[in-house]
């Protein structure tokens, strides 16, 4: 898609969000991707996120936040170097089942130990992390997460759900929830707040 075709798509089926101002917002699919336009008073804001259309991840995987794309650009190349970039995130990052059938995720980045005070970077290695359910009288839930690497151990993170919102709300047992944690989850179908992805 040129400079070109995204104004004229803009243009025509963009949405005003206010009277008084001109700002207007487009929300579409490029090549199985969402793109995010938002026009305010003559600048462009555009997003492009991974989307995955069977709905198992709604948001799909954005590994460097949002990709912000200037109306100089192409949404092509970006989107190519989106895909470039997930095709090096899934090497990375790879789903099974065990033999007790708890989903695993192994996965390979960089670890770092915390003294408390400072993060002292350990260099790129592999982990795995092995999500543990249980079951309430209507459902199964998560329950912990153990996380072995060859920095640390094992770790066990335990998970903080919230039946009645039939949502993850929290964790303990390590500093920050790491993003793999939330990926295993989503993957396996639980939601997960979205106070815990910022």
């Amino acid at each position: 898609m040129t400079n070109q075709e995204f104004i004229q798509k803009f243009n025509q089926e963009a949405v005003k969000l206010d009277e008084d101002f001109d700002v207007r917002e487009l929300n579409f699919l490029h090549r199985g991707y969402r793109v995010h336009a938002y026009y305010h008073t003559g600048d462009f804001h555009t997003q492009v996120k991974s989307y995955d259309p069977s709905g198992s991840m709604a948001d799909g995987i954005c590994l460097k936040g949002n990709h912000t794309i200037t109306i100089g650009n192409y949404f092509d190349d970006m989107i190519d170097e989106i895909i470039k970039e997930e095709k090096e995130f899934s090497e990375k990052h790879v789903f099974s089942t065990n033999k007790e059938g708890n989903l695993v995720l192994t996965f390979t980045s960089n670890l770092n130990v915390d003294d408390g005070f400072i993060n002292h970077p350990q260099g790129e290695h592999e982990s795995t992390m092995e999500l543990l359910t249980t079951f309430n009288e209507k459902e199964e839930y998560p329950q912990s997460i153990e996380w072995e690497n060859p920095v640390t151990g094992c770790e066990n993170i335990g998970i903080e759900y919230d039946e009645e919102l039939s949502e993850v709300t929290g964790y303990d047992g390590v500093f920050e929830l790491p993003a793999q944690a939330i990926m295993l989850l989503e993957h396996a179908g639980f939601k997960v707040s979205e106070d815990l992805k910022e």
